[in-house]
């Protein structure tokens, strides 16, 4: 789901983030963990309070590997799901 399409569904998520990070608005590729780094860094948070959603097996595992808190989806109304199982939505 692009970047935009997903912010406008979620409002309300997006509203209650600390900081929210697209990785085309932040010019990073999630190939490695690098991005993930530059994100906890930046957040200065411990990975575990941070939330990493997206629909890529591959990148989530290496958003696990830095050790943040991940959601894998397919699709917006199983993202809408697995948010609401967490008491996001």
């Amino acid at each position: 789901i692009h970047g935009e399409k997903i912010k406008e569904k979620f409002q309300e998520i997006f509203s209650r983030a600390k900081k929210v990070y697209l990785s085309y608005e932040v010019g990073k590729r999630k190939v490695s963990r690098d991005v993930f780094d530059f994100v906890i860094e930046d957040l200065g948070l411990d990975a575990s309070e941070i939330l990493f959603i997206d629909n890529k097996e591959k990148i989530i595992s290496l958003a696990k590997e830095s050790g943040l808190d991940t959601i894998t989806f397919v699709g917006a109304e199983d993202l809408e799901i697995k948010l609401k199982e967490r008491g996001l939505l």
